[in-house]
């Protein structure tokens, strides 16, 4: 394709292929019964592992903006070409997504803990804390809704400019399009993995 930005190009890729590894190095860490728990449980966890539950948050951070990143130099790199529309679209559209996830984070990161510490210290779940539950909850399925669209998009960007081998791109539309295989729909890692392989892909052209 003519016109590419090739230094571009590779930054999106290493910046994708960083960002998701960073998210990932976030999700594997200890503890994870928070995860899966009732809620009184998962908020005593949290109470009790306040420096692991900060330290996992900023890995997400730090993964989402190096995402974002990854997506506006994508875009920088075909802004010349045909697909540069499409490439400025999809990063808006993840773009989008991330504003609510990181609100979503910055819940967690203060009226969760809140929440958490008066588990700790009562045994039981503050009143007045499930509606703010809720509604950082519905922060947090826009932002996957949202950023499964961008990884559509981004398989279908890379179907059209065959920057990346096809099975890779279509993995992306697949994963996008069906949430992760549903199961993802409540695992935010699952986004990044097409996003990783596009990446890696991008950085060894």
């Amino acid at each position: 394709m003519e016109s590419l930005n090739a230094s571009s190009l590779r930054l999106a890729g290493a910046l994708l292929l960083t960002g998701g590894a960073v998210f990932l190095v976030g999700a594997f860490s200890p503890p994870w019964e928070q995860w899966y728990a009732p809620l009184q449980r998962a908020l005593d966890v949290i109470g009790r592992h306040r420096v692991a539950w900060y330290w996992i948050h900023s890995c997400f951070v730090v993964g989402v903006i190096l995402t974002i990143l990854g997506f506006v130099a994508l875009a920088h790199g075909l802004r010349d070409t045909p697909a540069g529309l499409l490439a400025t679209l999809v990063g808006i559209v993840y773009g989008t997504g991330a504003v609510f996830w990181l609100v979503n984070i910055a819940f967690r990161g203060s009226v969760q803990v809140w929440a958490a510490a008066e588990v700790v210290r009562t045994g039981s779940v503050p009143t007045g804390y499930e509606p703010l539950r809720l509604w950082a909850g519905l922060l947090f399925s826009l932002y996957m809704v949202l950023a499964y669209l961008a990884s559509a998009g981004l398989g279908w960007l890379m179907l059209r400019t065959g920057l990346v081998p096809r099975w890779a791109a279509w993995s992306a539309v697949i994963v996008g399009l069906t949430g992760g295989g549903v199961v993802g729909m409540s695992v935010p890692l699952v986004v990044h993995l097409p996003l990783m392989v596009i990446g890696a892909f991008l950085l060894l052209r």
